[in-house]
Formats: C-alpha cells, structure tokens, sequence
C-alpha cells in the first residue's frame, strides 16, 4: 500500500471523470420538462469539466519565461530612440508604449521595434491561446472529447 497523497493532477483527473461519467448523464437524463437538465446547470458542470482538465494539464506558469525573452527583446532595442522613450517600467509597459508609439510611423526605429517585438508577442499570445483553448470552448458551453 502506498504512503503517497495524490497529486493535484490525479485529483483533478478524477473530478473531471467523475463530472463526465457519472455527473453529465444523470443531467441528460433528467427530470426537467424538456427531458434533461437546466441549460445553466448543464452548461456549469462543461464549464468546470473545463477547468479541471485544464488545471490538470497545465505545465509550470509561464510568466517569467514570457517576461525574459520580452526583456531579452527591448534588451536588442536599448538603443532605440522609441523604446527609450518608452521607458523605464515593466517590460510589458514599454512594449505596449513602443508598439503604439510605432503606429503610422515608417522611419527605421519604428520598423525595428515591429521586428523585434511582434514576433516575440505573438509566440507568447500563440502559446497561451493553445493552452486556454479548451478553456473558452468550455465557457461557451462546449465539451470537448476527453
């Protein structure tokens, strides 16, 4: 016999298959008029199957990885007469400032701040959309296959 608790992951694979295998088919036979559950009920039990699975899988908070490659980013722009002007603060910050300072410009610092910080940002929003996707299907009411 094992000694071990279970981990968060486990616990939480279990919630979501008890929320599937036993929770989800007692609504879809229910005893409402309209033969099943409440569409708000149903719609709360896909919407924390989501989470759970979510919280599940997720790996190790990104955010400081995020926060060094965009400091690595304005790090290559320093000398930038657009990102200096940005600064100092939050790399987050003088992204967002440079980047707005950047609209309708067509000068080289303008086209440099594009290069370097566009790809950067839209990796990062490209990785947190794959991540939070079944996230959003869930809050609209989608459940996605296990």
């Amino acid at each position: 016999m094992s000694t071990e608790r279970a981990s968060e992951a486990a616990i939480l694979v279990s919630v979501s298959s008890t929320l599937r295998t036993v929770v989800m088919p007692a609504l879809d036979g229910g005893t409402s008029d309209a033969g099943g559950a409440d569409d708000a009920v149903r719609t709360s039990v896909v919407q924390l199957i989501g989470i759970v699975e979510h919280a599940s899988k997720r790996l190790p908070d990104p955010g400081r990885r995020r926060l060094a490659e965009l400091q690595a980013a304005l790090d290559r722009l320093a000398a930038n007469d657009i990102v200096v002007a940005s600064g100092p603060g939050e790399p987050l910050a003088i992204a967002s400032a440079a980047l707005v300072a950047s609209v309708g410009r067509s000068d080289i610092a303008a086209d440099q701040v594009r290069a370097v910080l566009h790809p950067v940002l839209v990796e990062q929003l490209d990785e947190e959309l794959a991540s939070t996707m079944p996230l959003i299907d869930a809050f609209r009411g989608r459940l996605r296959d296990a």
